[in-house]
This record gives C-alpha cells, sequence and structure tokens, in this order.
C-alpha cells in the first residue's frame, strides 16, 4: 500500500477506487474459525483512498454502498 497512489497514477487509475478480493487467506480463515456468524459465502472488498484504506466482508451476493457528505 505504501506505492499505491504512485502504481495507480501510472497505471491510469483513479485513486480512490473499490476492488472486490478474489483470493483472501484472511476471509478463508475468518470463515473456517466460525468467526462473526459467516455460514453463508462472503466477499471481501477494499476501499482506497488518497490517505486510507479499509476491508469490507459482506454477504457474496451483496456490495458496499456509500454516502457522500459535505465535510465541514
Amino acid at each position: 500500500m505504501l506505492d499505491y497512489s504512485a502504481a495507480r497514477e501510472s497505471e491510469g487509475v483513479g485513486v480512490a477506487t473499490i476492488y472486490t478480493v478474489q483470493v483472501s487467506p484472511y476471509l478463508d480463515w475468518v470463515a473456517s474459525n466460525g468467526l462473526a456468524g459467516l455460514t453463508t459465502p462472503h466477499r471481501l472488498w477494499l476501499i482506497a483512498g488518497m490517505n486510507q484504506c479499509v476491508e469490507v466482508i459482506c454477504d457474496a451476493d451483496d456490495a458496499p454502498t456509500f454516502e457522500i457528505s459535505e465535510e465541514e
């Protein structure tokens, strides 16, 4: 993630981007250990901005939703 902004710029990809993670040992581990009641298939999303990134786990058929708010 340290070179994320530079790599996205050189690829011509917007920096504030959302990705679905196809292979995730972390999600496999969470599901196999029964954490958070994950009994149905789930998907891992990576939401990457300029100064932060967040991983979101949700049902495989769902996607994160976003609301843009005015910064005060």
